[in-house]
């Protein structure tokens, strides 16, 4: 009896709250990180797209981010494209065109980008570049795109 009197007690003791605040130093949160915005991404873009299973890069390209939702893609010797920004959660949302492909010769291409960002100065996603024309085709590449000091 004495036994089961004991552990009864020390249950009781064990559950007991404290009348001390919980140390609240020893529990951190980490920051959340600021929402996308344009103006996050506002800058000169170095880019390239690359096929799924390769690093090599098939067009090297730039763009640059106005903040506005207006921007400018810029091809090799080509004239500037405009494009159209927009953010959607943690995504940038990005659409060109149509223009004159730089992979196929003759033919007209409008692009889809969506991208996230890593880090500070690195933007990471897909290109889906959709053919137009009488060989209409979708091919889809992925991309990385590093901010310009």
């Amino acid at each position: 009896m004495r036994l089961i009197l004991c552990c009864a007690a020390l249950a009781l003791v064990a559950c007991a709250k404290s009348d001390q605040p919980a140390d609240t130093a020893a529990v951190t949160q980490a920051a959340a990180p600021a929402p996308l915005t344009l103006a996050s991404l506002a800058g000169q873009w170095t880019a390239k797209t690359m096929t799924a299973n390769s690093d090599t890069a098939v067009t090297n390209f730039s763009f640059v981010i106005t903040g506005t939702g207006t921007d400018t893609l810029r091809l090799p010797d080509r004239p500037p494209v405009v494009m159209r920004s927009m953010v959607s959660g943690d995504s940038l949302v990005s659409e060109a065109g149509p223009f004159s492909s730089v992979l196929r010769k003759n033919v007209q291409v409008h692009v889809v980008t969506v991208q996230r960002k890593q880090g500070d100065n690195k933007l990471v996603g897909t290109v889906t570049a959709h053919y137009l024309g009488a060989k209409k085709d979708t091919v889809v590449f992925r991309s990385e795109a590093t901010r310009t000091p």
